[in-house]
């Protein structure tokens, strides 16, 4: 057996060795963080950084870019610090020829998913590109199948809009096969379209192995209801750490609903202080499970 699949079969059985949920209240054994939250850190000090991430508490890591890292290094620096990271974002290289390459770096990181997380705004009001998407995606989910992977989509507002009375999220969700493309749900960006996320998982329960934890202070504005009249930058403006707000990660985190979620990566796309953003939703996590 080569390397790349002992330590893709390590993984797999250390997670199924440690449950997310406690059987009397919402757990999340392996507290994530996905690594955009704290990328000018990482640019200016990889090493330090991916230490002081471990030294909160966090046990997870989910990559958004390798910041010139070769994969050994970053998997020796993990292993040293205690870290794992079961997930990473990819772009839309992942889709065509590099696919493979990615895959092999992943394999050599101990990833188990790779996650699409945009795609252009160009795209965002074309129906027909949605679906030529989803085949995309069916054909990459299949590439990772084989190499015992799990490809994912991660969502943010557009999705959600209706185009030509049908939202893309719900076209991906029918024409994806979910044995080969699951979903990580942004649970800030699904509110911030108007979504109720805990919906989504009661109606496509075992879907959404992973979920990013943000919040927002106040519902960003939507003119006439039109999802993609939302600014980016307005959503941004009101993102917070994880805790009170507009998204009930309360409720939705003791909802039986949830129970499928794997993996759970705070995020916050525009922190003032990175480090101690995270520290601070970390803490309130911790509340939650008394």
């Amino acid at each position: 057996m080569s390397l790349n699949r002992r330590l893709v079969l390590k993984g797999l059985l250390a997670a199924a060795a440690a449950p997310a949920w406690a059987a009397d209240r919402p757990r999340i054994a392996h507290p994530g963080v996905q690594l955009y939250t704290v990328r000018d850190e990482l640019q200016r000090d990889f090493r330090g950084t991916l230490r002081r991430i471990a030294a909160l508490g966090y046990r997870e890591v989910e990559f958004a870019g390798y910041f010139d890292q070769s994969p050994q290094a970053i998997r020796a620096l993990l292993d040293s610090v205690r870290l794992t990271a079961p997930s990473a974002h990819a772009d839309d290289r992942l889709l065509g020829p590099e696919g493979e390459r990615i895959i092999d770096a992943a394999l050599t990181l101990g990833h188990r998913y790779l996650v699409i997380p945009w795609v252009d705004q160009a795209q965002w009001r074309d129906l027909d590109g949605w679906k030529r998407r989803a085949d995309s995606f069916n054909r990459a989910g299949e590439l990772c199948r084989r190499a015992g992977l799990q490809f994912c989509y991660h969502n943010h507002h557009f999705e959600f809009a209706t185009l030509q009375g049908q939202r893309p999220y719900d076209l991906l969700l029918a024409r994806c096969d979910a044995r080969l493309v699951q979903m990580e749900l942004d649970l800030c960006w699904a509110v911030a379209a108007r979504q109720d996320p805990l919906q989504l998982l009661k109606a496509h329960p075992g879907r959404f192995p992973l979920v990013h934890l943000k919040q927002l202070k106040a519902l960003p504005p939507l003119q006439g209801g039109d999802v993609l009249s939302l600014r980016m930058e307005d959503a941004a403006a009101q993102m917070t750490e994880v805790g009170p707000g507009a998204v009930d990660f309360a409720g939705l985190l003791a909802d039986p609903a949830s129970r499928g979620i794997r993996h759970f990566f705070v995020e916050h796309d525009q922190p003032a202080e990175a480090l101690a953003s995270i520290a601070t939703s970390l803490r309130w996590l911790r509340t939650l499970q008394g």
